[in-house]
Formats: C-alpha cells, structure tokens, sequence
C-alpha cells in the first residue's frame, strides 16, 4: 500500500533563500504582506541570477 505523502510533488532545484517571517509582515489577523513575499521572491531570484551573471543584476519586471 502507497502512502498519501509518495503521491505529493517533490521538491526540485537548489535553495537560494531561507527566511521567516516576522511579526511586523504580517497583518493583525496573520497573515503575510503581499508585498513581503515579493520583496523576498525577488531577493532569491537575484541570488540565482548573480551566480548565473557572475556580476551585478536587477529585476526589470515581473511575469506571473
């Protein structure tokens, strides 16, 4: 018999941000600022695009 977890998608790639959110990025009621998360999902991708570039990067404009 298969567990429940082996059918959840697997992680893939390399980690190039750890963080945790404090207090003060989150509202009243919890929940994080969305601005926050974006300020750190760009943090990670200039992190992967200075190793690729081997020099200095900025973030031009954001795709969903």
């Amino acid at each position: 018999m298969r567990n429940h977890e082996d059918a959840l998608p697997k992680p893939r790639g390399v980690l190039c941000l750890q963080t945790l959110a404090m207090p003060k990025d989150a509202n009243p009621n919890g929940d994080i600022f969305g601005g926050w998360l974006v300020a750190q999902m760009d943090l990670a991708c200039s992190v992967a695009a200075r190793k690729r570039a081997r020099g200095r990067v900025a973030t031009v404009a954001i795709d969903t």
